[in-house]
């Protein structure tokens, strides 16, 4: 089994396959954070800051409840059977297959967690057929069942907690064979959801799920990052969006003018950069405008994301240097905040990755 989601496959008659992942398509609920966030940010509402509880036992607890959970469920293409020697770092617990045709990953404090079934098995992709599951609505019908029947334990919803649904992606498979273009085939489905805490949407990397299908609508994978919320106390009036693309124009990396022309999306909420970047243990406001399009420089393509606190004040997160300028009020200096950004040239797709 191969893991990445971009492999090549060369067999005896050099027949060439490439699977990429593609064909995203957004909700509603998505398309709608964006028209909302544009418009309005959080409307300068006044939210609960978001204290952040690690789950009971770490990585090794988390790691035993999932192979439990998978053990119970009983399905044909997602169980730990026949598990090879685990691997562990200081990031992440690995299980794989013996036999390579599966793995289980559980990191940082046991939050996060994925299962990869033998998604490149031929046989399973023929018998599956080359027609995708479904568009949006069934992939959302699909991958809520699977959440509530499987990973309910795992990824529960709190009190005033609500499961969204973000959209589909699918995962594509084509190939040549001597110079031929073979048809370009759908091997798995995927559905994404996130999470609103209190109607406020988490945005980031933190608060997804992830349900991968294949075409016979058989669960193949699950990739989860689902920390457990506790509403603080402590509280954040949120600026107006004037006053967010202002921040926005001081403290954004690219030109007002390139994200304006080149916006994609714009998703206000709590924020949560993932299982890595909780190290605080509190999550605050903010929003994540994504832009992509062609430099004016010298046309090349680029995808950026800027990330910016929205809270009237900012509490500052040394996981998200941009809060420590704010909350100073200092002027933005990626060079101060990131001296390697400086001395080494930028990759314009991960530019924003040190905000």
């Amino acid at each position: 089994m191969k893991n990445s989601l971009r492999t090549v496959v060369l067999g005896a008659a050099g027949v060439v396959a490439l699977s990429a992942l593609a064909g995203a398509e957004p909700s509603l609920y998505r398309e709608e954070l964006t028209r909302s966030g544009a418009g309005g940010a959080l409307a300068a509402r006044n939210v609960p800051l978001l204290d952040v509880i690690p789950p009971a036992g770490g990585r090794e607890g988390a790691m035993k409840r999932l192979t439990e959970v998978i053990d119970r469920a009983g399905l044909r293409r997602i169980h730990v059977g026949n598990p090879g020697t685990p691997r562990v770092s200081p990031r992440a617990t690995f299980l794989p297959g013996a036999d390579g045709s599966w793995y289980l990953e559980v990191a940082g404090d046991g939050s996060r967690f994925r299962y990869r079934g033998h998604i490149d098995d031929q046989k399973m992709i023929a018998a599956a057929g080359p027609k995708r599951l479904g568009g949006p609505d069934t992939l959302e019908r699909y991958g809520r069942e699977f959440i509530a029947r499987h990973l309910g334990s795992l990824a529960p919803l709190g009190e005033g907690e609500t499961l969204v649904f973000m959209g589909s992606k699918y995962l594509h498979q084509g190939g040549t064979a001597e110079g031929e273009r073979f048809d370009d085939e759908v091997v798995a489905n995927i559905a994404i959801f996130s999470r609103e805490v209190g109607g406020t949407f988490v945005a980031g990397a933190g608060s997804k799920i992830a349900v991968w299908f294949s075409n016979a609508g058989d669960p193949i994978g699950f990739d989860v990052d689902w920390p457990t919320y506790r509403r603080s106390e402590k509280r954040q009036d949120t600026l107006d969006i004037t006053d967010v693309r202002r921040r926005l124009e001081a403290y954004g990396d690219a030109p007002i003018e390139r994200v304006d022309k080149n916006m994609s999306r714009f998703e206000c909420g709590y924020v949560d950069q993932g299982v890595y970047k909780r190290a605080m243990g509190v999550l605050q406001t903010g929003c994540m405008v994504h832009h992509d399009g062609r430099s004016a420089e010298d046309g090349t393509r680029y995808a950026a994301v800027e990330m910016i606190p929205i809270g009237k004040t900012v509490v500052s997160d040394a996981q998200w240097p941009v809060t420590g300028f704010i909350a100073a009020g200092r002027p933005w200096d990626r060079c101060v905040a990131s001296p390697l950004s400086c001395t080494v040239p930028p990759d314009p797709d991960s530019e924003m990755g040190a905000r």
